[in-house]
């Protein structure tokens, strides 16, 4: 049974800034649902070749614009996005954020 939840979607270009000092407009207002006391992000790295170093950046970005709970969820096979680790990870999320890289890979991974 799939469960339909809407919400704002919000695409971006790519190469926004991750690091600290710069002005990070863009993740700020991604950011936003997920500074609530319960909220919670995850950093889905499905389309990037360097999964764990664009994870960690995403990781620590977010956790600086006051995001309490982010998990990253790499998905290199059709069958982990099907995972009951996978699904428990969206469950409840307050934001799903995909980073760059082949986008072609969301949809056939």
């Amino acid at each position: 049974m799939s469960r339909k939840v809407k919400g704002p979607l919000i695409i971006i270009g790519g190469h926004e800034e991750t690091r600290e000092g710069c002005d990070r407009v863009i993740l700020k207002e991604v950011a936003r649902p997920a500074t609530k006391q319960k909220g919670r992000l995850v950093v889905v790295t499905v389309a990037t070749h360097l999964p764990e170093e664009l994870g960690g950046d995403y990781v620590k970005a977010f956790k600086s614009l006051g995001v309490h709970h982010v998990d990253v969820l790499d998905i290199r096979t059709r069958d982990e996005a099907y995972s009951a680790e996978a699904l428990r990870k969206l469950a409840g999320a307050s934001v799903i954020f995909f980073t760059g890289g082949d986008q072609l890979r969301i949809t056939s991974q």
